[in-house]
């Protein structure tokens, strides 16, 4: 397995985006802070992909997609992004990469860093961690669930390690609705909808089908009130989203559909982490 492992880390045939999701994960998983993708809707990233809340550890990420690279491009790539890291006030930077390196060449690459924090992880590090026994759920966001897992328990380790309920439920605490929403519910619904290319829900048992599909219903339900209807105007001096003016007859409206819509994701977020512990004895990440 470790064979076929390498090789998707090498030759990465998913998309950028979900390379982040894996990076965040295994990173989680190794002990790191709880970061945040710092550019949700694509764009310009300023040489950090993943950031700590308070943005001094930044995190790239390079999976070249189905593709090996010679050491003097993944250097240029390290350069590039750690010097624009160094720009936006990094005081750790960490370099994760599907290709592989030698000893000397990360050391080699650690030299030329403005920070003695930095970290570099390649084919062969991400390897090792995700070839611990209790790193399924790292194992399947590569492609390779284990088979002596239940399909619940695959499905819903799968789903904590992409969609982060942790954070979306500090999400919720951060907004004010129903006229303020952080662009962090970005980050969940780009999340959701990678989990969604290769989950099968139909597969799992009656009961905790019944409340992934409540909840996946509520997101899209929000995702809909947030950014379908064109009720919600982007703000980027401070990363949120704020209710549109309307006539206070068409506001009353608007404003009951987000409330409940929002009320609606978080009754069936909460039931749905309280419901997958008790059944799976599966904590949300």
């Amino acid at each position: 397995m470790q064979n076929s492992i390498a090789s998707v880390l090498r030759m990465w045939p998913y998309s950028a985006g979900r390379a982040e999701v894996f990076v965040n994960a295994l990173l989680s998983y190794v002990g790191y802070p709880r970061l945040e993708n710092v550019a949700p809707l694509g764009g310009r990233d300023g040489g950090r992909d993943l950031q700590s809340l308070d943005g001094t550890l930044r995190v790239a990420c390079y999976f070249p997609i189905k593709e090996f690279k010679p050491y003097d491009e993944i250097e240029a790539k390290f350069l590039s992004d750690m010097e624009k890291a160094q720009k936006g006030g990094a005081e750790s930077f960490t370099f994760v990469t599907g290709q592989v390196l030698q000893l000397a060449e990360k050391l080699k690459l650690k030299n030329f860093s403005f920070t003695k924090d930095t970290s570099i992880y390649d084919c062969n590090d991400i390897l090792n961690v995700v070839s611990a026994p209790e790193a399924g759920f790292l194992r399947a966001e590569l492609g390779f669930p284990d088979t002596k897992k239940s399909h619940d328990q695959d499905f819903f380790e799968i789903l904590f390690s992409t969609v982060i309920f942790s954070k979306l439920i500090h999400l919720f605490n951060q907004s004010s609705e129903p006229k303020i929403f952080p662009s962090g519910f970005f980050e969940i619904f780009d999340a959701l909808n990678i989990f969604r290319q290769t989950a099968q829900p139909g597969l799992l048992s009656d009961d905790l089908k019944n409340v992934y599909l409540n909840w996946g219903g509520a997101v899209d339900g929000f995702h809909l009130q947030l950014l379908e209807l064109d009720q919600f105007d982007y703000r980027y001096e401070n990363h949120t989203l704020i209710m549109k003016s309307f006539p206070y007859d068409e506001f009353q409206g608007v404003s009951d559909a987000v409330n409940t819509a929002f009320s609606d994701l978080v009754e069936y977020t909460m039931e749905l982490a309280k419901f997958v512990e008790e059944k799976l004895r599966l904590p949300i990440r």
